[in-house]
């Protein structure tokens, strides 16, 4: 699904630079299907280089040790076991977050003065799905946008940068050193 999304994302990128420059949707569209297509050709080809240069490919010791496919294979086996794949009782938490996310929604539709109180839940989501540090890099420039409220703007503006670069700086950091 992630998959599907990510190319759904970048075909809508690619129209809006193609209205940019005057392009027609069509060849934008061409192009889109072409590149994709070029790439499912390519890719088992490089994948193959690698896999014959290097004896240890995908070892987590190894130059290139691949922890990303570990991950998949891991959703691979879940998909083919089903639920009866998973550590026992580790579902009775999902079920009770689903319920409380459908009662605090449901909470938050139906009252009137309280629903401004209730966050929306996909904005609670994203930084399960994103990482720590872009729940911190938000709160520091929700910070900063309600303190420019009060003082002056060009201090809002600068802060933000200097919160933006050190956040990008930790993510280099933090995936060159892992």
């Amino acid at each position: 699904m992630m998959n599907i999304v990510s190319t759904a994302s970048d075909l809508m990128q690619d129209f809006k630079t193609g209205y940019m420059t005057l392009s027609s949707p069509w060849s934008t569209f061409v192009s889109q299907v072409v590149g994709t297509a070029m790439g499912c050709v390519i890719s088992p080809f490089v994948f193959w280089l690698f896999y014959k240069a290097f004896d240890d490919i995908g070892q987590p010791e190894s130059a290139y040790p691949a922890p990303y496919a570990t991950v998949c294979r891991n959703m691979a086996l879940l998909a083919v076991k089903g639920i009866s794949g998973l550590p026992k009782n580790c579902l009775s938490p999902c079920y009770g977050f689903f319920a409380a996310a459908i009662v605090i929604n449901l909470i938050g539709d139906l009252s009137g003065k309280v629903s401004q109180y209730i966050p929306i839940s996909t904005a609670m989501v994203i930084p399960f799905y994103m990482g720590p540090y872009f729940l911190v890099f938000i709160a520091s420039c929700s910070e900063c946008k309600r303190y420019s409220n009060t003082v002056n703007i060009n201090s809002c503006v600068s802060s933000v940068i200097v919160i933006y670069m050190g956040m990008n700086y930790h993510m280099y950091c933090q995936n060159i050193f892992k």
